[in-house]
């Protein structure tokens, strides 16, 4: 099963009694529990009585809410939740910054990291709906109305946002103003105990969608929080991921079973094969120069996104299965890594077109040799034959360093991919309305741009002339 980093402190606690993080926190919160004037009181109007104020909160399920006391306690001993999904592409890119091993992350445990997180709570990109300013005025100009929830280590699970406007607050008070010390209270209430790992998720996720201010996680967050959680899970089979059993699987869907996409196993398989795809990519390109490692952003910012990789796992899928057929020559782990190879290094030119990726994977999808008008055989045969890292894999391959941010390659296999999402657009159309085109554009070349005994395009010129050839040999004899 799956164990955080959170449900690991809370273990740590009942297996001895020493002094750590997570004994020292419940001691603290204990503390403050137990403080009179923490509670936060209220008076019954009808009876003319105080009593301590309570939040219905859907602790277990909407259909039954729970009523938990609110206190307000000292902010400085409340910790952020290091699990939030929203910043889980910034916790990557931090951890490569700092040298931290990315799968050990950031410990909450430290107090350094602890400011790191409170840093991408006031200035990540990820809460965008209502932003960090805007909640600031909000804070300043009505107090804090929503208590916080935390758990009895004292850890946000929700809140954590507002915590941290209110510590900025505290420390970069309005111009004029001095340090407000009602900026270091904060309202809270405690979670009850016996919630384990996937009812807080679960939680967190109810009151995500509930929220009026409600903020999408963002599409890498999501996937990756998925990766995170196939990773960290302990199989049974010894091939883990791959080979999981049925009952695992039912295990894991019901973990995102409140999510808008991640329910079904195709879809968390997906999740996870992308997330190792973009981390290959990053990987492979990261120097001390120009660290990737971890940088989602970067892919995010390119005009297609991460969908450009998610079509790609489809492309090597697809790619897996056409050389597993024995019709078909080739190793089918060597094919896909060769294709994964070409792939990135297109990437690397710039723009990437996520078409183009699937009308390669349409193109073998339809490569089935029948010589019907919708076989792409001879164009599966044309991509393979022109892709330099594809054609010369064998030998390539044992020199990757070679291909890595290679200008001139990656200029070949770009317009390779391109090439190939022209011709199956095309594929089974009147050869006529095929020749019209390319006779058109033919007469719009640009004369002036080509240089003088330029054997590239001489060879170009020929192929096509070859082409011309075999074409009309074709019709004359059909005419006969």
């Amino acid at each position: 099963m799956f164990i955080s980093k959170i449900q690991i402190s809370m273990d740590r606690m009942s297996e001895n009694n020493q002094n750590t993080w997570s004994t020292t926190r419940r001691n603290i919160i204990v503390a403050q529990k137990a403080i009179e004037s923490n509670k936060v009181m209220q008076v019954d109007s009808a009876t003319n009585t105080s009593h301590q104020k309570l939040v219905d909160i859907p602790v277990y399920s909407d259909a039954t809410k729970t009523p938990l006391p609110v206190y307000e306690i000292d902010i400085n001993n409340v910790s952020y939740n290091f699990d939030n999904v929203r910043l889980w592409k910034y916790k990557k890119k931090k951890c490569r910054a700092l040298g931290i091993d990315l799968d050990e992350g950031l410990d909450e445990e430290n107090s350094e990291h602890q400011k790191i997180i409170h840093d991408m709570l006031l200035n990540t990109k990820s809460y965008s709906t209502k932003s960090t300013a805007n909640l600031r005025e909000d804070l300043l100009l009505k107090g804090q109305e929503d208590p916080a929830l935390i758990t009895e280590e004292g850890i946000l699970w929700n809140g954590n946002r507002r915590c941290a406007v209110m510590r900025d607050i505290f420390t970069n008070p309005p111009r004029g103003k001095s340090p407000d010390g009602k900026w270091q209270r904060l309202k809270v209430c405690f979670l009850p105990d016996d919630l384990d790992n996937k009812q807080l998720r679960d939680l967190e996720k109810r009151l995500q969608q509930k929220s009026d201010t409600k903020e999408d996680y963002g599409r890498v967050n999501e996937m990756g929080d998925v990766h995170d959680f196939v990773e960290n899970y302990e199989f049974t089979n010894p091939e883990g991921f791959e080979k999981p059993t049925v009952d695992e699987k039912k295990e894991i869907e019901t973990e995102f079973e409140d999510t808008d996409e991640w329910q079904k196993w195709g879809k968390i398989v997906h999740a996870k094969k992308t997330i190792d795809l973009i981390d290959d990519y990053l990987n492979s390109r990261d120097t001390d120069t120009h660290p990737l490692v971890g940088d989602y952003e970067k892919i995010e910012s390119n005009e297609s996104g991460i969908t450009w990789f998610e079509d790609l796992v489809k492309l090597l899928d697809t790619v897996s299965e056409y050389y597993e057929d024995s019709n078909h020559e080739g190793n089918p782990d060597d094919k896909v890594e060769a294709y994964k190879t070409m792939a990135f290094a297109s990437y690397d030119a710039g723009k990437p077109d996520f078409d183009v990726i699937r009308k390669f994977r349409n193109t073998i999808e339809n490569a089935d040799g029948t010589g019907d008008p919708g076989d792409s055989t001879n164009l599966l045969i044309a991509a393979e034959t022109n892709s330099p890292i594809i054609k010369e894999w064998d030998q390539l391959s044992q020199e990757p360093e070679s291909l890595v941010q290679n200008k001139e390659l990656a200029k070949q296999e770009k317009e390779n991919l391109e090439t190939n999402l022209r011709s199956f657009k095309q594929l089974g159309n009147d050869p006529k309305v095929i020749l019209r085109g390319v006779n058109n554009d033919i007469l719009n070349i640009n004369q002036n741009l080509i240089l003088p005994n330029d054997s590239e395009l001489l060879e170009l010129i020929q192929n096509c002339e070859d082409g011309l050839n075999e074409l009309k040999t074709k019709s004359n004899e059909t005419s006969s």
